[in-house]
């Protein structure tokens, strides 16, 4: 029996009278490989359907929703993931991205909207009340290269309620970085940080949401921007009230017709 023990359990060197009565070495821990930061990325031409595809803490969209019956033309998006590693764990730190486009010379309507949507943990914004922007900052770095008509903006939406996906929503904030024509009525101007803006209010009945626009007199392809001052401003002049809520944040170009490309070097949102 004790033989036996020794054949199924060699290890148990004692029990069988031999060898040294040390214990037996202890297993090698396995290492555990450091932390990376891993991109995703997402990208479509498609032209009847523009979803939200999720690139970790944002989304981007070809957002087609002005072409009508209009079909021959070409819009594609991509974009993909950047990050880092913080104390031991991956964290993305904004995308990288680009669109290219080609509309035809028809009438002078936007067409589409390239944009990137910021979802954090991969879900649609939950309203931000005003009285809690703090903050919040958005940066980007853009390269354009393009023809005809297309600008460089923020959309911003707002409500007077904390419930998602209302439409129509209470109020559209732009905050446009370049762009090939101008918004009317220019009612104003705002200096912030040093960038003066063309202020631009319509919020005639005709419209379903009052439309608020702040047009940098100059190009601003490389910026970082906080939100808050702009708020401030509508606030004061009693466009909006300070129990609103900012609903969404999206970046893109609005699209009228030409071919181009722009190139998103960074892109990040923080608060």
């Amino acid at each position: 029996m004790k033989k036996a023990i020794c054949l199924l359990a060699p290890l148990l060197l004692s029990a069988c009278g031999g060898g040294g009565g040390g214990a037996a070495a202890p297993a090698p821990v396995a290492q555990q490989a450091p932390a990376a930061f891993v991109p995703v990325s997402a990208e479509s031409c498609d032209k009847n359907a523009w979803p939200a595809m999720a690139v970790g803490d944002y989304a981007i969209t070809n957002n087609l929703w002005g072409k009508g019956t209009i079909s021959d033309f070409t819009q594609c998006i991509s974009a993909a993931s950047v990050g880092t590693v913080e104390n031991g764990k991956p964290v993305q730190s904004g995308v990288t991205a680009k669109w290219n486009w080609a509309w035809p010379n028809s009438d002078f309507t936007v067409k589409s909207y390239a944009e990137i949507l910021y979802r954090p943990q991969g879900q649609p914004l939950s309203p931000i009340p005003f009285s809690g922007l703090g903050a919040l900052t958005v940066r980007h770095d853009v390269t354009i290269d393009a023809t005809g008509d297309y600008n460089l903006t923020y959309d911003m939406w707002v409500d007077a309620t904390k419930s998602a996906g209302q439409w129509p929503h209470k109020a559209e904030i732009m905050i446009k970085l370049l762009g090939t024509w101008k918004d009317s009525p220019v009612v104003d101007t705002l200096t912030v940080d040093g960038v003066t803006y063309d202020v631009c209010v319509d919020n005639s009945t005709s419209r379903q949401w009052i439309f608020l626009s702040f047009a940098s007199q100059t190009p601003m392809p490389k910026a970082t921007i906080r939100v808050k001052p702009f708020v401030d401003y509508l606030l004061a002049k009693g466009y909006l009230a300070s129990t609103d809520y900012l609903s969404t944040i999206e970046f893109g170009s609005e699209l009228v017709k030409g071919s181009g490309s722009a190139t998103v070097n960074a892109y990040s949102v923080s608060r």
